[in-house]
């Protein structure tokens, strides 16, 4: 994912949704703070995420994959 540039809102919601790729995953991966090798910065609250307490951003997001087994 190059040059990605986004400000989500507070107390909004979102749905990030994209045709193919693992662009998706990605995203939701480096927010969750699965990686911390990438170019760049991600805020929340104006804190850098590496800073975060990640507890508090986990409660925050629901993910459905889209593979389901049963």
């Amino acid at each position: 994912m190059d040059n990605f540039t986004y400000k989500f809102e507070k107390n909004k919601k979102y749905a990030i949704v994209r045709e193919g790729g693992c662009d998706k995953i990605i995203l939701i991966k480096l927010i969750l703070d699965y990686y911390d090798n990438y170019d760049g910065e991600i805020m929340i609250d104006e804190n850098e995420i590496r800073t975060v307490n990640q507890s508090s951003i986990v409660r925050l997001i629901s993910t459905i994959h889209q593979n389901i087994y049963v």
